[in-house]
């Protein structure tokens, strides 16, 4: 990222660098969020009709992204027809229904992901139709291997290798990646106070208080910009923390509760379960196998 002209300094006599980092390009590097959220490695027998997370019960948006490793499948996307095979590489957004039924006994390795610029929406969200690169078939041995090597290199590696891929289907998309930086930059404020001070207790009018946004700017504006409400944004928020600590800390749900803003145990349960179909206990009982009663 550092460019030298091979110049001295006459003061210090030694190499003159200039930096070729810009303030957006600095933000991009700072913001940009790719995370793995789960991976499946499976062999597959001929027949087997696999579809899209958007056909199936998932409460978030997330995408998948496919490494064939053997075998061949036919995609249908809206009754069209596309032929997959060994060494293809596709990815589904995480708004588009399509599904696809292999032709051979096959070998595929999935892993589902977000990719997000601070606080806007997932980048493939606007993806219509899946994106297929093919003939990267020792892209896809090599993750093979690594997924039967299973060391903590090897998983870093893999991840290395799939936000490769991320990144050129997001150019083979013509995501701009501009529109999204410039609504991110645009309510940095508002996205900052609300991580800050994340609670059931937070209202429109604290945060427009504190960040110098009006109420108007805030239900109208940003709902046009983030297609989401301000309400419906902190809710998100609150939900994502909730399940984190239900899965990876050992707070008892009436903790979480209070931790979260809520002001009553009982509130927190039908809030939750309004939203996931479950009570809290329920939900880490079942996100955490160790805790069920055999």
């Amino acid at each position: 990222m550092l460019k030298t002209y091979g110049g001295l300094s006459k003061k210090w006599n030694e190499p003159e660098y200039e930096s070729l980092r810009s303030d957006e390009f600095q933000y991009i590097c700072n913001n940009l969020r790719f995370e793995l959220r789960d991976h499946n490695y499976s062999h597959i027998r001929e027949g087997f009709i696999s579809r899209t997370l958007v056909d199936r019960d998932f409460d978030m948006r997330i995408n998948s992204i496919h490494f064939l490793i053997s075998g061949s499948a036919v995609m249908d996307v809206g009754g069209m027809k596309i032929p997959i095979s060994a060494g293809d590489v596709f990815v589904v957004g995480n708004n588009v229904k399509c599904s696809w039924e292999y032709r051979q006994d096959a070998v595929e390795i999935t892993q589902l992901f977000n990719l997000q610029l601070g606080n806007a929406e997932d980048l493939f969200s606007s993806l219509k139709q899946p994106l297929i690169l093919h003939d990267r078939l020792a892209d896809a041995r090599k993750m093979q291997s690594l997924f039967e090597t299973e060391t903590p290199y090897s998983a870093i590696e893999m991840r290395n290798i799939t936000f490769s891929y991320v990144t050129e289907f997001l150019k083979l998309a013509g995501v701009d990646l501009r529109k999204y930086l410039d609504i991110v930059l645009k309510y940095e404020k508002v996205f900052s106070y609300i991580n800050d001070n994340l609670s059931m207790r937070l209202k429109l009018e604290e945060i427009a208080v504190n960040t110098g946004y009006s109420i108007g700017f805030l239900t109208k504006s940003f709902v046009k910009d983030n297609k989401s409400t301000v309400k419906d944004y902190i809710h998100n928020k609150l939900m994502a923390q909730a399940e984190q600590l239900l899965i990876y800390s050992e707070l008892p749900v009436s903790a979480i509760s209070e931790k979260l803003g809520f002001c009553e145990l009982s509130y927190f349960t039908r809030w939750f379960r309004k939203k996931k179909s479950c009570t809290p206990s329920e939900y880490r009982k079942y996100m955490r196998p160790e805790l069920r009663v055999v």
